[in-house]
Formats: C-alpha cells, structure tokens, sequence
C-alpha cells in the first residue's frame, strides 16, 4: 500500500515538473509565437486575397497568370498547416502527445513548402521558353496542367521520408525531466544516419533548384538586357537626328543674322549720307535745282526708294526696330519650341521604360519572389543539417540562441507571407481589383466627388 501510494506521489511529481517545464519553455518562446501569429494572419488573409481575385474578379485569364493561383493555394496552405505546427511546437514544447499527428503535420508542412519551391521552379522555366525561346516548345494548357501536376507528386515523394524520421518522441528527457516531444527520432543509430542522408539530400535539392533557377532568369535578364539596348540604340540614332537638325537650323539662324547685320550696315550709309544730318559726300559736283530734282530718287509710300534704302534716319530706325522685334519673336518661339522638342523627347524616354517594364513586369514579380525564396529557406536546411549531424544541437543552445535559430528555422514562412505584397506591387490590376474589394468606400466617395466636381 505504501509503495502504490509512493509511486502516484512520484508520477504527479513528475507531471508537475513537466508541466513547470512545459510553461517556461512557452514562455520563454512567446516573442517566437507573436512573429507567428502575425505570419499566419497576414498569409491566410493575404493568399485567400489573391485566389479569390485571381480566379473570380480578373476577367482576361492571361498566360502569365496561370500559376498565381495555384502558387498562392500552396502558399496558403503552408502557412496554415506550417505555422499552426510551429506554434503548436512552441505551446506544447515537452508534452506534445500524438505520434499519428505528429507525423502526418509533420509530411504537410514539408509537401507543401517544397510544392511551392518547386512551383517556382516550373515558373522560371515557363517564363525562359516564353522570353527566350518564343518560337521553340509552345506553352500549352496540357503542359501547364502537367507541370502542377507533377510538381504536386514530386513533393508528396520528396516529404514521404519524413514519417520515417520525425514522429513522437517518448520518453525525452531534459534537465532531468522526461516529457513527451514531437521531433525527430534519434534512438536508433539507423535513425540518425538516414536523417543526415535526407537533410543532405534536401540541402543538395535545394542548391540544385536554386542554381537552376539563377541560370534561367539570368538567361532572361540577358535577353531583357539586350531588347533593352536596341531601343536606347533606336533612341540615340533618333537623337543624332534631331541634333543634326538642331545644328542646320542654327547654320540658317546665322545666315539670316548675318544678312540682317548686312543689311543694317547699308541703312546706317544710307541715313549718314540723308539729307537731314547735312552730310555730304567727299565728291560733290556743282548741281542746279533742275539737276537735283533730277537726281533724287522718287519716294514710295513708306518712305524707301526704289533700290530699298532708307529716304530719311527716322524711317531707318523704325524698320531697323521692327526687323529687332520680328528676329526677337522668331528666336523666341525656336526657343519654345526646342524646349517642346526636349519634353517629348523626355517623355518618349520615360514612356520607353514603362512600356519595357509593363512588358517584363510578370518575369520581374517572379525574379523578385524566387529571390526572397532564396534568402527565407537556406537558413532552415543549414540548421536541419546542423541537427542532423548533432543530436544534441537543440540541448546545448542557450535561451536566446533557442530563440534565434527559432526564427531562422521558421523564417521560410515569409516567403509564403511575402508573396501577395509582391503581386500587389508589379501586377496594377490585382492591386486595382484588391483596392476596390478592401475599400468600397473610398472608391464609392471619390466616384461621387468627381461626378460633382
């Protein structure tokens, strides 16, 4: 009797210990679960956004926008099935009961990353043949359909192996308390060696995904590189076009100056030798009323003589003025109108970069998600092969670095979160499409302020 009463009094002992454990560790990982938390909602919120936009409020289903959906289910699925686990993990840290689950949350939340990761990889492809090889092998529906499909398989078989190596750990001690964890199986030498042959072969998937994918778009970025150089070419030899124009019409400019200083020159001989100032000329020979009247030239109605000399200095001064203003005019307006000449060669430049930016918008939104991809999940396969090769890696951290390698491990949720800002910010239609789902009021009272305006 005193030995059954003794062992209940040890099992509740070792449950209280296990519980006092359970809740340091959860607290000690709540700034863990708050990062969590808000990757789940913005990721649910911001996925279901895109599927819904994507497959019911965009009426031109475009090629380029066939796989947006079925990324953004994955993406999706990811975060509630991965994040739900991680927090779970967090919460129920040493009393995490349930092999079955563990094991099968465990394969979800694996499928569903690499289905993503490997979506991307049939995008990159897609977006070369498209770019690169336009007349090569046609995109079809059946060849998209086969790509998600095979994608889907492929991470199903890929993940399969976790149900051998990850599952309910019982007992698991630390600090000399056993409790009950969801983690990998190390109790068996077997165990631990096809772990690191599984977290190697998924380190060298991934290198080889990410290599294949940096080679593709930097294929497209070649191509997208050299359009781009033929049109600033078209550009600058419209440019020395228009300057060899500039360069004529100023040749012309001087010409006319220069007739015009000319021109000057003979009205100023003319007024100097005008009977008003009193000149006379170096030569004179004795000249009769009779011979003067001969001699003067017959005067028009604006006082010129038939040869178009001036008759006297104040009609001189009065044309010299008028042809001053009519040059001032036409260099002014020259002037405006080079300066018109620069806007719109400004604006055509500035148009060029929209238009070639509109056109490779799509391959610049995937070249943007493949990266953030990149940076978001080498840190999970370092650390998993890390744990792979020490078994007591997790033991040996310190609370703070438990709650860095924490959110390392966990940081390939932002990929998943991250991706409908990025639609939101190459793709103008979704954006217009969200704006008016999230803020029908907005778009309503700006409708009613122009209507009345």
């Amino acid at each position: 009797m005193a030995n059954g009463s003794r062992s209940m009094f040890d099992d509740h002992g070792n449950q209280a210990a296990i519980e006092d454990l359970n809740t340091y560790l959860a607290r000690l990982l709540i700034p863990n679960d708050v990062i969590l938390a808000i990757y789940l909602v913005t990721g649910l919120f911001g996925n279901l956004l895109v599927i819904y936009v994507y497959s019911f409020k965009l009426k031109t289903k475009r090629d380029n926008r066939f796989f947006i959906p079925f990324l953004a289910c994955f993406d999706m699925l990811a975060c509630a099935i991965g994040d739900g686990f991680a927090m779970s993990l967090n919460i129920l840290p040493v009393m995490f009961y349930g092999d079955t689950l563990c094991k099968t949350l465990w394969f979800l939340s694996e499928a569903t990353t690499i289905s993503s990761s490997l979506l991307l990889l049939v995008i990159s492809l897609q977006r070369y043949l498209k770019v690169c090889r336009p007349f090569g092998v046609e995109v079809t529906s059946v060849w998209k359909r086969t790509a998600l499909a095979v994608t889907v398989v492929s991470a199903c078989l890929v993940s399969s192996p976790a149900v051998m190596f990850y599952g309910e750990i019982q007992p698991y001690t630390l600090a000399n308390i056993t409790g009950v964890r969801c983690g990998k199986r190390d109790h068996a030498s077997d165990l631990v060696f096809g772990l690191f042959i599984y977290n190697t072969i998924l380190l060298a998937a991934a290198v080889v995904c990410i290599v294949t994918m940096a080679v593709l778009y930097g294929l497209i970025a070649r191509v997208i590189y050299q359009q781009f150089l033929r049109h600033r070419k078209s550009g600058h030899k419209v440019k020395k076009l228009r300057d060899k124009s500039k360069t004529s019409d100023k040749s012309n400019t001087s010409v006319s100056y220069g007739d015009y200083e000319d021109r000057v020159t003979m009205r100023k001989d003319c007024s100097t030798a005008s009977p008003s100032t009193g000149g006379q000329s170096t030569i004179s020979s004795p000249t009769t009323p009779e011979t003067e009247l001969e001699s003067q030239p017959e005067l028009d109605i604006e006082g010129q003589s038939e040869d178009g000399f001036c008759s006297s200095s104040q009609n001189c001064k009065e044309i010299i003025k008028d042809e001053k203003e009519e040059k001032r005019i036409k260099r002014r307006s020259f002037d405006v109108l080079r300066d018109n000449v620069d806007n719109i060669r400004v604006r055509l430049q500035r148009e060029r970069v929209y238009s070639h930016f509109r056109i490779h918008r799509c391959t610049y939104m995937f070249m943007t998600i493949t990266l953030i991809f990149v940076a978001s999940y080498l840190p999970r396969l370092v650390l998993m092969l890390l744990e792979s090769l020490d078994p007591d890696f997790w033991a040996l951290l310190s609370p703070s670095q438990i709650q860095v390698c924490y959110f390392l491990y966990r940081m390939y949720l932002i990929n998943h979160v991250a991706n409908p800002f990025i639609y939101g910010l190459f793709d103008s239609r979704f954006r217009s499409k969200a704006k008016r789902l999230l803020c029908p009021c907005l778009i309503t009272r700006r409708k009613h302020s122009i209507r009345h305006k």
